[in-house]
């Protein structure tokens, strides 16, 4: 494993001094690289073993009820792709500065998708909703999740990747975004029945918060320096964090979402859940077609 001054600046992280994988190796030592320890390894398992977990416990049971739930599906989705996109990034990235931008790029797309589809299910399962939020939530998470998170994060990213405020950018929009999704449930916090029932989903947004402040805070080895390497930095636990908050919407996904009284798969065309469907078809065709166009000016850049 490498030492911090061996790799290029882009691929360090801060305030960890060593565990690097060398620069480019044939993509198989990336791959077999999940066995070893270097300082992303745990970065990848953290969020690939629970994918196995999602689809076992959650998913597959959903899929073979007698009465499967498209929004609760559609939340289940957004975790896969988190999942996917999340643990491939960090097992791949670390072969040359440009696939640490497409890797990452790619990340951040898993992020915006799973931000939707916690939006979509939420929506798609109230239906008492505000006329007024009715109306403007759909239109309104599609530009919030993907001009105020995806497209500002990965341009960022792709133009200004040293820029010192563009961390601060990325978390001030993710928690706009986070604060968004709470719009179609927000309601029931002053409803005097159902108000003592929302304590699971305070539990996702307080589980948020410490991800942010472990990721945004390079917690504990701000502090430690070369210490917590390979275990225990910041993102490590970010990661352990965000498991939390997945698994608390599980369960509120769960209880919030009623079985349908007809046909399960023909509740796909019911109107609300066919706009969801339909949002998350055209905001995942603008997201590949966006990142063909970053990718393309970042093989035009060079990254030290």
């Amino acid at each position: 494993m490498l030492h911090a001054t061996e790799v290029p600046i882009l691929l360090r992280r801060p305030h960890i001094h060593r565990g690097y994988r060398p620069l480019n190796q044939p993509k198989k030592y990336y791959y077999k690289s999940a066995f070893y320890a270097h300082n992303e390894c745990l970065n990848v398992w953290t969020h690939f073993a629970p994918l196995f977990f999602l689809l076992y416990y959650y998913t597959y049971p959903e899929l073979i009820s007698d009465s499967p739930r498209f929004p609760v599906l559609l939340l289940h989705f957004g975790h896969i792709i988190l999942f996917l996109g999340s643990s491939s990034a960090h097992l791949l990235h670390s072969r040359s500065p440009h696939d640490h931008i497409f890797w990452f790029c790619i990340d951040f797309a898993g992020i915006a998708i799973f931000g939707m589809c916690i939006g979509l299910q939420r929506y798609a399962c109230q239906s008492d909703l505000n006329p007024f939020i009715d109306w403007m939530y759909l239109p309104s998470l599609f530009i919030v999740s993907l001009l105020g998170q995806f497209f500002s994060s990965c341009a960022l990213f792709v133009h200004y990747p040293f820029w010192k405020g563009r961390a601060i950018a990325r978390m001030a929009t993710g928690l706009f975004v986070a604060i968004w999704l709470y719009l179609p449930i927000i309601h029931r916090y002053t409803d005097p029945i159902e108000g003592d029932d929302m304590s699971v989903h305070t539990r996702a947004f307080t589980w948020l918060i410490v991800s942010g402040i472990f990721m945004g805070g390079n917690f504990p080895e701000r502090f430690f320096p070369g210490i917590f390497d390979v275990i225990g930095y910041g993102h490590q636990l970010f990661h352990l964090c965000v498991n939390m908050v997945g698994w608390n919407l599980l369960y509120t996904a769960d209880t919030d979402c009623p079985a349908p009284s007809g046909d399960a798969w023909m509740e796909v065309l019911e109107w609300r859940n066919f706009y969801c469907l339909l949002t998350v078809i055209v905001s995942t065709l603008i997201i590949i077609q966006t990142l063909r166009i970053l990718m393309k000016r970042a093989e035009e850049k060079k990254y030290d």
